[in-house]
């Protein structure tokens, strides 16, 4: 399993990112603008004004330590102090769907169930009771069939 930082911004992940390339001496490893996103996604209405609003960028930290983050979705308020997520990359679809579930019950709640998304992973997004933003994956093998 995987353990990492996801941090979001309101319109300025990509100067960020830029930034904390220069501190950790890294490079951007993926970058998805809401633009590109809505050309993958047809259901996804996006107002060309908020084209290059960051929908997913990371940085490499270490070999064992990735930096995530992206621009609120545009219908979205940032809140400051809930703008920090901790990604969790699963071993398994089974693994991810357990921690799901637990992180997600008694008291938390769910803002993106857990589901094959178009980008290629197994994701969803909650908060656990204690108020802690949690986001799970799981990228398939180039070998195992997604169910």
């Amino acid at each position: 399993m995987q353990l990492g930082p996801y941090l979001q911004f309101d319109g300025t992940c990509a100067k960020a990112f830029d930034f904390y390339k220069t501190v950790f001496k890294s490079d951007i490893q993926d970058k998805m603008t809401f633009g590109a996103a809505s050309e993958k996604c047809k259901d996804m209405k996006i107002d060309p004004k908020d084209a290059d609003r960051v929908m997913h960028m990371s940085l490499s930290i270490t070999k064992d330590i990735i930096l995530m983050g992206s621009d609120c979705c545009p219908t979205q308020t940032l809140k400051v102090g809930d703008n920090v997520h901790v990604y969790l990359h699963a071993d398994s679809k089974v693994h991810a769907d357990e921690l799901f579930a637990i992180l997600s019950s008694e008291g938390g709640s769910i803002q993106t169930e857990i589901q094959d998304q178009f980008w290629g992973a197994y994701f969803g997004a909650c908060t656990d009771r204690f108020g802690v933003h949690w986001m799970i994956d799981y990228w398939y093998n180039t070998d195992e069939k997604k169910e």
